[in-house]
């Protein structure tokens, strides 16, 4: 555990870039899996307002 504290405290600047680019990878999942549920329901949307015959 020392080890560790002493590798993440001499390389601050590395560590903290790890962890903001693991951050924006969780925030850009999650904002994808949003647009891909409102994707869906402008499918259905479309759907349900296409004038064509079925």
């Amino acid at each position: 555990m020392e080890a560790t504290y002493a590798f993440l405290k001499q390389n601050a600047l590395a560590t903290f870039l790890v962890v903001a680019v693991l951050s924006a990878n969780g925030q850009i999942w999650l904002s994808n899996n949003r647009i891909q549920g409102l994707d869906d329901e402008i499918q259905v949307l479309y759907a349900d307002f296409d004038p064509s015959p079925q």
